[in-house]
């Protein structure tokens, strides 16, 4: 019982609210009593020529005794064109509002005021301010729960002032239109076919960008550092020779008899025994092995094998 007499007081809200809105069609104690109401408003009321209306269409269904899905709006805007439609549902409780709006627009001469008599004749004609148009009412079917049988309201809409931006000395005398006749322009002609002389265009500008690129390319390369000189590797002989002589170099005479006694097991392997004697003598002296005659034996060792 508390849940019917919110959803009562829900619908009863929603009608008094549209009833309260400025439009067409006063919403009356049998309306309420329906399962569908309308409310169809038009604004503006008064418009200039071509400026746009917006028509709008509330449709409020009791969800108890009707299917809001199975609604269903029928409209005709003649001489009005719809430029665009929107539709939208709202729910409250038991109650739901069905929203169509519509963009409405007239270019025809059916929304410009009619020409007026003037007892001086025709020359003296004129038209009038304004011209009221009524548009045909939107028909608004639906399913009753109850029956099951398909019925219909009509929706009206208030009525349309139109009011003229155009003189009578602008409309022609054989009819007003707004599209004017042209004679089509003549198949344009060429000295050249457009993709030829495009083609013809694009390899010319790579031609000029092919001399930027070349010198461009050339100044890379000459920036570019030469590659180093391969190293030849050494043979162990040759590692122990130059050990030999970085040693005779130091002050230090127990790094002088290590590196002889390295290059003296490299003469060895060799089979240069003399050469090898001569080394392990010298690095195992009593006293340290002078530089001078590490150095002697290092040229001894090279005169032997050919200058290694």
């Amino acid at each position: 019982m508390r849940v019917w007499l919110v959803r009562a007081a829900l619908g009863l809200a929603t009608l008094v609210l549209l009833a309260g809105c400025g439009g067409g069609g006063e919403s009356t104690a049998a309306d309420a009593a329906r399962p569908v109401t309308t409310r169809a408003t038009l604004e503006p009321s008064t418009h200039l020529f071509a400026e746009p209306v917006v028509a709008r269409l509330d449709v409020i269904v009791d969800g108890d005794a009707v299917d809001p899905d199975g609604v269903e709006v029928t409209t005709d805007f003649e001489p009005y064109e719809v430029l665009a439609e929107t539709s939208s549902r709202e729910d409250f409780g038991g109650v739901t509002r069905l929203r169509h709006e519509f963009t409405l627009r007239c270019l025809l001469i059916a929304c410009i005021p009619e020409v007026l008599q003037s007892a001086a004749g025709e020359d003296e004609t004129g038209r009038g301010e304004r011209t009221t148009i009524r548009l045909a009412p939107a028909a608004v079917s639906y399913e009753d729960a109850e029956s099951g049988e398909r019925r219909s309201r009509n929706a009206p809409w208030p009525t349309l002032e139109s009011v003229s931006r155009i003189t009578a000395s602008d409309v022609p005398s054989f009819g007003f239109v707004f599209e004017a006749s042209a004679t089509p322009l003549a198949e344009p002609t060429y000295r050249l076919p457009p993709v030829a002389l495009a083609g013809g265009l694009g390899a010319l500008a790579l031609a000029l960008l092919a001399l930027p690129v070349v010198l461009v390319v050339r100044w890379a390369r000459a920036r570019r550092p030469p590659p180093p000189e391969p190293v030849a590797e050494l043979t162990p002989l040759e590692r122990a020779l130059a050990l030999v002589e970085w040693a005779s170099a130091r002050e230090n005479g127990r790094e002088r008899r290590e590196a002889l006694e390295v290059l003296a097991v490299e003469l060895d392997a060799l089979e240069r025994d003399a050469l090898a004697a001569r080394a392990r003598t010298l690095a195992w002296s009593p006293g340290q092995p002078s530089a001078d005659h590490a150095g002697d034996l290092v040229r001894s060792v090279q005169e032997v094998d050919g200058d290694a």
